[in-house]
């Protein structure tokens, strides 16, 4: 593993944090950075994540195993016309699935808009309004919570619907 160092240059609080500047490099892909690399390599079959479902049950992912379900989202979501600075809303609980769609959002190049999973009508509205999302990423809980905000987002081209079935209100607009 390779460490980033940021020297931090000043005598005082003050002169550090006046002559902090992060260091980006000028083309970084977060999915690429946190999974992919590690999927790539030696570290492939590594847990990742851990997750507690409801049961109980302790389900284990490995970088290998998020980077394909990454990817899936991914293609999904070019074959729904998404690309590299559309924003996509991601409106789920802490879940595997969360992961998973900012894994694939992240390696389109795509922006993911997380919206706190209890958000309401009016939240969800000012956000999407605001940011001219075309995807939103929900749950069949979730869209029943916010599906009154759906209707008049301009930008909005397709909502999909993460762990059930959908009903009428999931469909292209």
């Amino acid at each position: 593993m390779r460490a980033i160092t940021m020297p931090l240059e000043g005598a005082s609080y003050e002169e550090v944090r006046a002559n902090f500047r992060w260091r980006i490099p000028e083309r970084f892909n977060i999915a690429e950075a946190v999974c992919w690399r590690h999927a790539a390599g030696e570290r492939r079959d590594t847990p990742a994540l851990f997750a507690e479902r409801e049961s109980g049950e302790i389900e284990t992912y490995s970088f290998a195993r998020l980077a394909k379900l990454g990817a899936r989202v991914r293609n999904f979501l070019t074959a729904l016309g998404v690309g590299r600075g559309d924003v996509v809303a991601i409106h789920l609980p802490q879940s595997p699935e969360t992961v998973i769609a900012h894994l694939g959002v992240g390696a389109l190049g795509a922006i993911g808009l997380p919206l706190f999973g209890l958000f309401g009508p009016e939240a969800v509205d000012f956000r999407l309004s605001n940011s001219g999302a075309k995807v939103l990423i929900t749950t069949s809980d979730g869209l029943e919570r916010i599906h009154t905000a759906l209707p008049h987002q301009e930008a909005l081209a397709h909502v999909v619907v993460v762990g059930g079935p959908g009903d009428d209100r999931v469909a292209d607009k």
